[in-house]
């Protein structure tokens, strides 16, 4: 992995430089993030990432310094990087775990990394331990629970994991949101049941016809498709271990999205 990291404490970047362990980012994991991916050399759908981040870090209380998200992209371009992957984690800086978040840091980590292939499918397993997602959807630090999740459904020969509430309702996959295909009409889970708002989840909705409803297993079995979104692979087609189908409404999203100018 060739990586770059740039960090904003006390008012000024640096880089290269670490997150100290101080920070209870490292000590509890109290962080919020985004991923991103970096296309010719800029952050793509930069806005969408920094309201989100910004969104989230509202709702938790970490205050947003003044005036940092906005000049990330120029610190990327420092980076010198064509393709790759940015993640932008907020922290809660020092304190104990009761204590109020007043010093945050901001901790740029960036790799370069080749465009996704589109069409490439990934396999799904449906994860059987109950899955408890953070409130709100956030994307923070504490993402063991996950990892754990997708090293065992690769274990067990698959790309990917569906995750599933403790009432039984579908979340997400470990690392993407997830789509459904059924009888022509497009599903993703909602919101209230632990989904990530993620910026290009939100993309497809905005572009497609799409129900967020409450989808279960059974739902995820009689699909004619399904598809996962993120930064990292865009909108990419995926089936569920052991089977295989032909993808025309997904591949026809990805066709869509991955020419997609983002000025929209």
């Amino acid at each position: 992995m060739n990586a770059g990291h740039w960090l904003w404490e006390n008012g000024a970047w640096s880089s290269p430089a670490l997150l100290p362990v101080t920070d209870r980012a490292c000590r509890y994991g109290m962080a919020l993030f985004e991923t991103i991916r970096i296309g010719a050399g800029a952050p793509v759908q930069w806005r969408e990432h920094a309201a989100l981040l910004a969104q989230s870090a509202s709702e938790a209380g970490f205050p947003v310094p003044d005036g940092v998200l906005d000049g990330i992209p120029a610190r990327i371009a420092e980076f010198g990087i064509g393709e790759g992957m940015l993640r932008v984690y907020l922290t809660a800086g020092d304190g104990g775990p009761g204590d109020p978040v007043v010093a945050p840091r901001v901790f740029l980590l960036t790799e370069k990394r080749s465009p996704a292939e589109p069409g490439l499918v990934a396999t799904l397993e449906m994860a059987d331990t109950p899955h408890h997602p953070p409130p709100h959807g956030w994307k923070t630090a504490n993402y063991w629970a996950n990892l754990r999740a997708l090293d065992e459904s690769r274990s067990r020969g698959a790309d990917e994991a569906l995750l599933f509430g403790p009432s039984g309702d579908l979340i997400s996959a470990c690392m993407a949101n997830v789509f459904l295909c059924k009888n022509g009409g497009l599903l993703t889970p909602d919101l209230s049941g632990g989904a990530r708002p993620g910026v290009v989840r939100a993309w497809v909705l905005r572009h497609f016809d799409v129900q967020e409803i409450r989808l279960d297993r059974e739902a995820v079995e009689s699909a004619d498709e399904i598809f996962l979104t993120s930064s990292g692979v865009g909108v990419r087609p995926a089936c569920l271990i052991g089977k295989s189908a032909p993808h025309p409404r997904t591949l026809e999203i990805a066709g869509r999205y991955w020419t997609c100018r983002f000025e929209d």
